[in-house]
């Protein structure tokens, strides 16, 4: 996974790992995966607070830091009575509107001393990589309190 250009990974019990690479998902050659290996992934992933969550069938969210460094998002749930993973990458950098390819004019949605800015969109649109750049900006331009 040490891949920067892969954003998603996707495990599942059955089926073979499946990757988002430059926005177009595909499979790894792994073969299918067995129940026993994404139950023991999953639980290094979420440690044993929320591995029991899940054991109790519930859904759980959680942040994992592999050890190279890299973090991930990670949504462990069952789908059709099998555990699956979806995992999203977090970025290391924290992007600017610019790098984004975003207008500067959007820092002045958050530049009054109150409001609501909501950032909305699909899977994979960008929404949390603008509310990071926005949220940067405020912190780089004055001390307040800031919820999301």
């Amino acid at each position: 996974m040490g891949d920067l250009a892969v954003s998603d990974v996707h495990l599942r019990a059955g089926v073979p790992v499946w990757v988002r690479r430059w926005g177009r998902m595909r499979t790894v050659d792994s073969g299918p995966l067995e129940a026993s290996d994404v139950d023991a992934m999953t639980g290094v992933m979420l440690g044993d607070g929320r591995w029991r969550q899940l054991r109790e069938g519930r859904d759980v969210d959680a942040a994992w830091q592999m050890p190279d460094g890299d973090r991930w998002r990670v949504h462990a749930y069952r789908a059709g009575g099998l555990l699956a993973v979806t995992m999203r990458r977090i970025p290391r950098a924290v992007p600017t509107l610019q790098g984004l390819g975003l207008p500067a004019s959007l820092a002045t949605l958050v530049r009054g001393p109150s409001g609501l800015v909501l950032v909305t969109g699909p899977t994979g649109s960008g929404k949390s990589s603008t509310m990071a750049a926005l949220i940067d900006g405020i912190n780089r331009e004055r001390e307040c309190h800031v919820l999301t």
